[in-house]
């Protein structure tokens, strides 16, 4: 009784003695009031203590309490309801003042699960308006009432099966009830086994509803069949990137097998599935670091970095971020996914003699191929100087610079420092940062080799880097001092 009184009592300005019935325009009141904040249990005590009528229509909205209900997405009491309602179509089709059914309100929601709870019911909708009529209106309908019976409708004649009312859907191009049944789980097999298979896989992929299992059934069914046009089509770029999209959840290895496979279909363009040199974030806003963090666990980096894994070409999307102003970080992250640097370096030349000094970023792809000459495995020293030099005379200098000041600090022998510095490698970065870290001992090094270090220590004078500069000074020192007690470095 106290849960009927706080009803009650946010509608009314008073209530009688405790001892007598409430009036009857109160208990509608509190129905109603129940219904909008979703408080069961009071709807159930004016219902049980009471009997209210759940035909009652509120003089306000034009609604019964299960309209009100439904409204208010409140499942549980929805579902009391209808347990209540029986078959009475005064309940469960009765209209509101806009002229929805509780079927079409919850079509109107998106809750395909109290749609299927009212079907069951035997619950219905506008029966004037014919579902045939679709196909002729395209799946754009005049009103928000229009659409919400038509959508009701098919999942009344499919039984209440999603997945076949989304074939429906698809059949009469309805965007809204296709995107509602797909968003609920449904299959959208039944659509591509009955359907003429060019228009609905246009029609699937422009709205973007694809499940990877379901194409792999049809995949498994054109194999068998010989369907080489269906294949074909399965193995497009708009397809696969899909499909991937849809496979986010499972491992590498799935993925990548998925690839394989559709690599494997007899007509297939691997080659385009990385869309050639597509810019993969909106041109001239450049992203934080917070921003490319997020980027490149994105859907779509993460269809690149897979593309690349099975040995796609991905020479062109190297040479775009490298002659395209700003693409340097997304550069760096093609090249850690294994992208093929040697052969966009090939296209750069061909471009242009000059690449390095046309597109300063193209000094990342020289970069990585003067670590791989240096690294490579099988040829001799003589043969890597000549390759490392024919890579720094086409203006890779800034690169060669780069590499040799990262592998001064890092490298436990100087082989490699010597054949940089061989092929015309600037020493002076390389010196600057060694005083910023205080290795001393490899100044000391470098100072041994012939290398003069004085523009280094102005730089870094001029930089206001004092201590940096102590550093290859006391380096010098040092090195050019006799050996004795005095000087331990070369005692």
């Amino acid at each position: 009784m106290e849960t009927l009184q706080s009803s009650i009592s946010q509608t009314a300005p008073s209530m009688p003695s405790i001892d007598t019935p409430p009036a009857p325009e109160m208990i509608t009141d509190g129905a109603f009031h129940a219904a909008e904040t979703g408080d069961i249990d009071a709807l159930v005590h004016l219902l049980d203590e009471y009997q209210f009528d759940l035909t009652t229509i509120d003089e306000r909205e034009g609604q019964t309490v299960l309209h009100q209900a439904i409204a208010g997405g409140h499942d549980a009491m929805v579902k009391m309801l209808l347990g209540r309602a029986g078959n009475d179509p005064q309940i469960l089709d009765a209209k509101d003042r806009d002229g929805y059914t509780p079927l079409m309100r919850a079509t109107e929601k998106g809750n395909v699960a109290l749609m299927q709870a009212l079907i069951d019911v035997g619950a219905r909708t506008d029966d004037s308006v014919a579902l045939g009529s679709l196909a002729k209106k395209g799946g754009n309908y005049e009103s928000p009432a229009k659409q919400a019976t038509i959508t009701a409708l098919m999942l009344i004649e499919a039984r209440g099966d999603i997945s076949e009312a989304f074939a429906l859907a698809m059949e009469h191009r309805s965007r809204y009830a296709a995107k509602l049944f797909f968003d609920a789980g449904a299959s959208t097999l039944p659509a591509m086994q009955r359907l003429p298979f060019r228009d609905v896989i246009h029609q699937l992929v422009l709205r973007e509803h694809i499940r990877a299992d379901d194409v792999f059934v049809v995949l498994d069914q054109a194999e068998r069949a010989g369907k080489n046009d269906v294949l074909k089509r399965l193995a497009q770029h708009d397809m696969v990137c899909l499909m991937l999209d849809d496979m986010q959840s499972r491992s590498d290895d799935e993925k990548i097998k998925t690839l394989k496979r559709l690599m494997a279909v007899p007509g297939a363009e691997p080659e385009r599935w990385l869309g050639g040199g597509a810019i993969l974030y909106k041109k001239g806003v450049t992203p934080n670091e917070q921003e490319w963090a997020a980027l490149f666990k994105s859907p779509r980096f993460e269809r690149v970095r897979l593309l690349i894994a099975v040995g796609l070409d991905s020479r062109e999307l190297l040479v775009h971020h490298c002659v395209w102003e700003g693409g340097e970080k997304l550069l760096q992250k093609l090249i850690e996914w294994g992208g093929d640097v040697v052969g966009a370096l090939q296209i750069l030349r061909q471009r242009s003699a000059r690449c390095f000094a046309s597109w300063p970023a193209a000094n990342l792809l020289a970069y990585v191929e003067l670590k791989n000459i240096l690294q490579a495995d099988g040829i001799s020293e003589e043969e890597k100087r000549s390759a490392l030099k024919a890579v720094v005379l086409e203006g890779a200098e800034p690169a060669a610079s780069a590499l040799l000041r990262d592998m001064a600090k890092t490298s436990k022998s100087l082989d490699e420092v010597k054949l940089l510095l061989s092929v015309g490698a600037s020493p002076t970065e390389a010196l600057m940062d060694l005083g910023r870290f205080n290795y001393r001992a490899t100044v000391q090094q470098f100072i041994r080799l012939g290398i003069d270090f004085f523009p280094a220590m102005h730089a870094l004078l001029d930089n206001g880097e004092q201590e940096a500069a102590n550093v290859l000074a006391l380096a010098a020192a040092l090195e050019h001092a006799p050996p004795g007690p005095g000087n331990p470095a070369k005692s």
